[in-house]
């Protein structure tokens, strides 16, 4: 069944191998906030509200078709939304009502392909430009775990790759929906360090963050660890991707700081990690860094709150307010070169016009 909805907007205008050792992480500040910002100057900002009267949509994660819409998730009534980019929204139900759609991403073959995390089952969805679902099983872990796969990606080789937290593994599917590998990776002592964020590299490797180690793994699915300072409290794998600078950012375990990690050549046993902390950085009550994306101004934007944050790889921060005072979550890059977002608990998306 397709859905129709109409929308309301509102605009404002805003001025390793495992065991290695890591290497001293190097704290930066982002700078005071009264400098002239190094991005995000003259940007808009809109808000479209999904709902319509509908029931609530729960809209969390977000990423651009190959047809010139936004594809989101619909958590609440478990569905895929196809979002035009003048807010015309058309909702197309799961056919497994026991799965939740979880990432999303682009496919190599011009489809959209997501995660469907399940209390019973889990596995992996594509949808066509047109709407048409397919969802395709995941074999068992080797322990009977339940398959809860939180992220896809297109990867470097042509296939979909997807990771997987509770069965520790990153896998690896064709086009067609064959599981072509399924790596299961060894546990450590700590529980945590499961994957759930994954992204290409400059280096054509797939990286993925978990709390106390960071992982790459080749297209035959061979995994290297690099080793991580131990982490205490809520630590999280959080959201890694691949840098306009070559570098690979991410903001785990702690999600409250920007992290640069330098690409390691093949005979390093280390990486080279730069933190940057946002301004008033404050370890007591320390901001929220957000999925992240590159924007097509070369910076680097996530969701901090109650604001959307642009940053430089030099690590410069600049904060847009939400103009509702909404709470955004994830951010893509839209068709029409804009960054679009989500508002999961405002039932809205935003849209910022960059300059």
């Amino acid at each position: 069944m397709e859905r129709r909805l109409g929308a309301l907007g509102m605009a404002v205008a805003l001025g390793a191998a495992i065991g290695c050792e890591a290497r001293p992480l190097m704290p930066t500040s982002g700078g005071t906030g009264d400098e002239v910002p190094a991005c995000g100057l003259g940007v808009s900002v809109t808000e479209i509200s999904l709902t319509g009267g509908a029931p609530a949509l729960q809209p969390l994660s977000i990423t651009a078709g190959a047809d010139g819409n936004l594809w989101i998730t619909e958590v609440y009534v478990n569905a895929i939304g196809r979002l035009a980019t003048d807010g015309r929204l058309d909702s197309f139900p799961l056919p497994s009502s026991m799965r939740r759609a979880q990432g999303i991403a682009l496919g190599p073959d011009g489809n959209v392909w997501f995660a469907e995390a399940g209390a019973m089952d889990g596995g992996i969805g594509r949808i066509t430009p047109d709407g048409t679902i397919l969802e395709f099983p995941l074999p068992d872990t080797p322990l009977q775990t339940n398959r809860w796969p939180t992220a896809v990606i297109a990867g470097p080789n042509g296939n979909i790759w997807f990771a997987d937290p509770t069965g520790n593994n990153i896998g690896q599917m064709s086009v067609e929906g064959v599981v072509l590998g399924d790596s299961f990776l060894p546990a450590t002592s700590d529980w945590r360090d499961t994957p759930s964020t994954i992204a290409v590299g400059a280096d054509g490797g797939v990286w993925f963050g978990e709390v106390n180690r960071v992982g790459r793994m080749t297209s035959a699915g061979v995994a290297t660890f690099y080793s991580l300072p131990p982490f205490e409290g809520a630590g999280a794998a959080g959201n890694i991707i691949s840098g306009p600078d070559g570098n690979l950012w991410w903001n785990g375990p702690s999600l409250d700081r920007l992290r640069r990690i330098s690409l390691p050549s093949p005979d390093d046993s280390q990486l080279e990690i730069t933190d940057f902390l946002p301004p008033g950085y404050n370890p007591n009550t320390p901001p929220s860094v957000g999925p992240m994306v590159v924007g097509h101004d070369g910076n680097i934007w996530y969701a901090s709150g109650l604001n959307m944050v642009c940053a430089t790889t030099a690590g410069r921060f600049h904060e847009i307010p939400i103009p509702s005072g909404g709470s955004a979550f994830a951010i893509t890059t839209g068709p029409d070169g804009a960054l679009w977002f989500t508002e999961p608990s405002f039932e809205r998306v935003g849209r910022i016009s960059l300059n």
